[in-house]
């Protein structure tokens, strides 16, 4: 005769795991190399449809540090990520970038600045958009220097 569990049983089991699986989830990884120190966190909330992920190196000779955040949400007809990137110099890029997908077809749009090596700041955009009957549009355009930035 083979063991059986009760009913009773399972369905405790199941209640227990259900709110385990719908807080958010935290990884911190860190990676000690010979130059450099890199960490990383990761917080996913499937719930709520959140990724959240920072990391950071610092060099170890000068104490530079290079930083990167990212968040996606989930929307109902699609996504939205937003990055921000700030290098050992100081100079940030970012860009936020969306996603959608309706019954007629799908749009996705972007958006962000750049800064140069010259430290001028260039705002960027595209959108692209395909309906159902394939037939796509695309655009692109890049603004001159937005505004110089001051030097430190």
């Amino acid at each position: 005769m083979r063991p059986t569990i009760p009913s009773s049983a399972v369905l405790t089991i199941a209640f227990v795991a259900i709110p385990v699986h719908a807080q958010a989830q935290d990884r911190t990884r860190t990676h000690d190399g010979p130059n450099a120190t890199v960490t990383q966190t990761t917080t996913v909330s499937r719930e709520a449809g959140t990724l959240a992920r920072e990391r950071s190196a610092i060099h170890e000779q000068s104490g530079k540090t290079a930083s990167t955040r990212r968040d996606r949400q989930r929307t109902e007809t699609g996504w939205t990520v937003s990055r921000s990137q700030t290098g050992p110099g100081g100079k940030t890029h970012s860009f936020t970038r969306e996603r959608d997908r309706g019954e007629m077809g799908a749009r996705a749009s972007f958006s962000g600045t750049v800064a140069s090596l010259r430290d001028e700041q260039y705002g960027l955009s595209a959108s692209r958009s395909r309906s159902r009957s394939r037939s796509r549009s695309r655009s692109r355009r890049r603004d001159g220097a937005i505004r110089r930035r001051p030097s430190a």
